[in-house]
């Protein structure tokens, strides 16, 4: 596997959704909504809004992983989440891709073998449930819907 910088300088957002899964190591992913014109009116909405406007929480296959990187440990999850936010608001890692974490974008968190996501709202992060798989946009099947 290639190492974690090197993926997120280069990678495709496949690349690194693939990588993120198949850790051994906790670890986080940052998704992003992608610039898809099906996107726009997903991108900067809460949670709450999202799924009264469209009955449905977020359409995973409007995302690209943009970051992964290992877990460093900790106490409280809600405190790391913050943590994260922070650091890609304030000080983006060189290798890091995205724009500045902001509501609608979601936080992988890989523990123990167990992803959960976390959807940034507009005060907080909110739990949403699925599963994360690398797949093409419009397959059919799993419409990617929370």
């Amino acid at each position: 596997m290639k190492n974690w910088k090197e993926l997120n300088m280069y990678g495709s957002s496949n690349d690194r959704l693939e990588a993120f899964l198949g850790s051994k190591e906790n670890a986080f992913a940052i998704l992003q909504l992608d610039d898809s014109e099906e996107s726009i009116y997903d991108r900067f909405e809460s949670l709450a809004n999202l799924r009264k406007r469209c009955g449905r929480g977020p359409a995973i296959d409007r995302y690209r992983t943009v970051y992964i990187a290992p877990l460093d440990p900790f106490t409280d999850l809600m405190q790391m989440l913050e943590q994260i936010y922070e650091r890609f608001n304030i000080s983006h890692p060189e290798d890091f891709r995205g724009y500045s974490l902001s509501v609608s974008d979601i936080v992988a968190v890989l523990l123990d073998g167990c992803v959960r996501l976390y959807y940034v709202d507009s005060v907080g992060f909110r739990r949403v449930t699925g599963t994360l798989s690398p797949f093409p946009r419009n397959t059919g099947g799993n419409n990617g819907y929370y």
